[in-house]
């Protein structure tokens, strides 16, 4: 009969460390698409500032209760506002952000083909 204690505490000592390591890389992921509102250049994964922290718990927290990483992010996006995420969604305000590189490529190339072509 000890035995099969044994084994039945094993196995939910097992399952619970697992479904915590899923749940902490969960947090990680979603941590890691977001930009510490406080530090320069770093997540929420990677800050260890006290915001930074805070966010970390909120999305434990939202995970427990089985809201999914759409929902916690719009949650978050509502509450800081579209710059906390490291990258912003491609929206009509957010155009500029995204080709502006590729408009500045395109024209260095142009101008380069245009050197060359003339010799």
């Amino acid at each position: 009969m000890m035995h099969y204690f044994l084994l039945f505490a094993f196995l939910i000592f097992t399952a619970t460390s697992v479904i915590h390591a899923a749940s902490v890389d969960q947090v990680r992921s979603l941590a890691t698409q977001l930009k510490c509102p406080t530090c320069e250049a770093q997540s929420v994964a990677d800050s260890q500032a006290p915001v930074a922290k805070e966010i970390r718990r909120v999305i434990g927290q939202r995970l427990e209760q089985n809201k999914t990483d759409k929902e916690i992010m719009s949650e978050l996006t509502d509450k800081y506002g579209e710059h906390i995420l490291l990258s912003p969604p491609l929206t009509p305000s957010t155009y500029l952000l995204w080709f502006l590189p590729l408009i500045g490529l395109g024209v260095i190339l142009l101008g380069w083909l245009q050197t060359h072509i003339r010799k």
